[in-house]
């Protein structure tokens, strides 16, 4: 079952603010804030801004997390995997093609697509399953049955902030009781 619950502190955003405010010098301010890494959705890993970004990113001793979704190829799966290089922290793997947000089921197609990003990436990166995970059942399936070694909580932890906060409770608090929820083993 899950054993730990942890939070790394990556910042996620698109390509364009990040590039406006000049890799080289966000990426130093970033690690000294406290940041291990980034996940820039709309910024694949080989393509030429995104270079600069994985050099700044390992100078910097912070990660630069490829995302890779069910419709990539095996092919473009090598790809991400050849230009993210050693920077890759982990591999953020979509678990459905669409939109965030919870789900009540995760796709059967899940195991196959991680033992392909498996395939490509290697033994030595773990890869993290993310989009709809919102329950403990999908958590223990994301470890048990798909073979990932990581979920992704976003939307979940989102709507259990808000509403505490609307109930006039700690936020801090409901979403450390939504982690414990997510993690307890049954």
């Amino acid at each position: 079952m899950v054993r730990t619950a942890m939070a790394t502190p990556t910042a996620k955003g698109r390509a364009l603010p990040h590039q406006s405010a000049a890799s080289p010098s966000i990426t130093p301010l970033s690690f000294a804030a406290g940041a291990q890494g980034f996940i820039v959705v709309d910024l694949p890993p080989d393509e030429p801004p995104a270079k600069e970004w994985i050099t700044a990113c390992t100078e910097n001793n912070l990660a630069f997390v490829p995302l890779v979704a069910p419709t990539s190829t095996d092919a473009r799966l090598a790809q991400v995997a050849a230009a993210a290089g050693d920077t890759a922290a982990y591999v953020y793997c979509v678990s459905v093609t669409g939109v965030t947000g919870a789900r009540s089921s995760m796709p059967e197609y899940l195991p196959a697509f991680i033992a392909r990003v498996a395939s490509a990436f290697g033994a030595g990166v773990p890869l993290v399953v993310g989009f709809g995970i919102s329950e403990a059942a999908h958590v223990r399936h994301m470890y048990e049955n798909v073979k990932a070694q990581g979920a992704v909580v976003g939307s979940a932890i989102v709507r259990a902030a808000d509403a505490a906060a609307k109930a006039g409770e700690s936020p801090a608090d409901a979403v450390q009781a939504l982690v414990k929820s997510l993690t307890a083993a049954e």
